[in-house]
């Protein structure tokens, strides 16, 4: 389970549809078998998150199957670390990315992002969201990814803590305690993996995204 807004859960019926696909999509991209496994860099395509950007593609891959678990199993909720809040937010980054790929390309698949994208915010909220969504612009879009990121997510407590990062250690320990972090929240990094490893991961990510 993961700690949503509305506490802890799993995510279910549209809101699991639409994130198992965008980590199906970013799992694929880091595959370690796949011929475009960014193997000649030390991390992938820069999702923009940077908490999520500095790690390596087989890094990345063991952050998305920790999320994997949170989100689609009934496993016990992770403690709050940044480095999976931030995997979260490279999530909401990709599903933007979609729905402006989607709309600038007047050839490609109509519509499969964003509907799952207001299917996902229709089951969060009541009442449904109102106007045709089919004439939503990008900014219409951000707002709608920004929402359905604050019920998951809430707050990235992360981003709002890297100005703590380098000051004395007190201050960084203050911060967290005043919003019930924990104290490794920001110090918390993801193991370093070989490539056997990365293959594994990508395959327990495949097979939690793929059951029922």
């Amino acid at each position: 389970m993961w700690q949503t807004n509305s506490g802890p859960r799993m995510l279910v019926d549209a809101e699991a549809k639409l994130f198992r696909r965008i980590v199906q999509q970013m799992a694929e991209n880091l595959d370690p078998s796949s011929s475009n496994a960014p193997y000649d860099t030390e991390t992938s395509d820069e999702s923009g998150i940077h908490w999520y950007d500095q790690w390596e593609s087989n890094q990345q891959l063991w952050l998305l199957e920790q999320v994997s678990l949170a989100f689609f199993t009934n496993s016990k909720p992770p403690s709050p670390v940044a480095m999976l809040d931030a995997t979260v937010d490279a999530m909401m980054h990709q599903l933007i990315c979609n729905i402006n790929d989607e709309m600038s390309d007047p050839h490609g698949p109509q519509q499969s992002w964003r509907r799952m994208a207001i299917e996902a915010h229709a089951a969060q909220i009541r009442p449904r969201p109102t106007g045709d969504w089919t004439q939503f612009d990008m900014n219409q879009w951000t707002q709608v990814t920004a929402k359905i990121a604050d019920e998951i997510l809430g707050p990235t407590s992360y981003q709002a803590a890297e100005p703590f990062r380098d000051q004395d250690p007190a201050n960084v320990a203050k911060y967290l305690q005043l919003r019930g972090l924990p104290e490794d929240y920001l110090s918390t990094i993801p193991p370093m993996r070989t490539n056997d490893q990365a293959n594994d991961s990508h395959a327990r990510i495949q097979s939690i995204i793929q059951s029922p």
